[in-house]
């Protein structure tokens, strides 16, 4: 049985990755672009905020989807499960989606740093990002379906225990 959750969580988890990849290496993309520009690092909070909420509810929606079924005899209770993601994203989801953000923007300035103290110039800097967006990418994305998707689990499956 409990192997059988696990599978389940990893399938969800394997399932999110995807437009979470998509979203964070176009989020980095577009800082990258404009720090080549304007020798900046800026993250386009609202915009971003959007793109990973949007990228991040595939996750949440199936996660506590999945987590309300665990204490719904099975039955799938669509109604508690639209009030459990409401819920979630209400208290959640903008919060959540603006943390990666910020972390994202976090990493990408620690490995600008790391540029200068070399001695790179900004296009050096820039072009060594551009090599390493798709695997920070994928790496980010793996790391945050995981904890979302685990804790979308976890509310669904409180609000059907309430």
């Amino acid at each position: 049985m409990a192997q059988s959750r696990l599978v389940r969580e990893d399938a969800l988890i394997a399932a999110s990755v995807g437009p979470l990849e998509d979203t964070l290496a176009a989020i980095m993309d577009q800082m990258l672009s404009s720090y080549e520009r304007t020798r900046q690092l800026t993250l386009p909070e609202q915009e971003a905020t959007n793109q990973l909420i949007d990228a991040m509810n595939i996750g949440w929606a199936a996660g506590i989807g999945f987590g309300v079924s665990e204490f719904v005899a099975q039955k799938q209770d669509t109604a508690l499960g639209i009030r459990a993601l409401t819920g979630y994203l209400r208290e959640h989801g903008a919060s959540r989606a603006r943390l990666v953000g910020r972390t994202t923007i976090r990493q990408i300035t620690d490995q600008i740093v790391r540029g200068q103290r070399q001695g790179l110039t900004p296009v050096q800097i820039a072009k060594d990002l551009l090599n390493r967006v798709p695997a920070m990418a994928l790496t980010r994305a793996k790391i945050i379906a995981a904890t979302e998707i685990h804790s979308a689990i976890q509310f669904g499956a409180y609000q059907a225990a309430l």
